[in-house]
């Protein structure tokens, strides 16, 4: 199977721990005499094959994403730069404050200009190793 396709499945053995683990929660204490909708031994079992599968087709990503492991980092880093950039004060110019009718002059070192420039920037470097990600991901497979 190629990287694309253990990643999706992946996501679903996610998402059928989640639901699996949600069941137990809200079905394993029920008033005394009631029929359980569900056989919680059974499903913790399920969980645990689950999470056993999980485990395993995550070691084998780890190890088939060796190679463009530093990419992948990149593309984690280069999005927290983002949201720290879109963080940055970029006021400038007088302002008047919300709560009084007092005016504040701001002077920004970091014009929106230029942090919007940044912004894109870091944008188009994610998109580009996302691409080259998404080509790896389609052309190796785990085994």
């Amino acid at each position: 199977m190629n990287i694309a396709k253990a990643l999706k499945k992946k996501n679903q053995l996610i998402n059928d721990i989640n639901k699996i683990k949600a069941k137990v929660k809200h079905n394993n204490s029920i008033l005394k005499g009631n029929e359980p909708e569900y056989h919680i031994p059974t499903l913790l079992e399920q969980l645990q094959t689950k999470t056993n599968e999980l485990i395993r087709l995550k070691v084998k990503l780890t190890q088939a994403n060796a190679q463009v492991q530093e990419k992948i980092y990149r593309i984690g880093e280069l999005k927290s730069m983002i949201t720290f950039y879109r963080e940055v004060s970029v006021n400038q110019g007088k302002v008047r404050q919300r709560y009084n009718d007092v005016v504040a002059e701001y002077e920004a070192q970091l014009k929106q200009k230029e942090r919007d420039d940044i912004i894109e920037q870091l944008e188009e470097d994610i998109t580009q190793l996302q691409d080259e990600l998404d080509t790896f991901n389609y052309t190796h497979t785990i085994t």
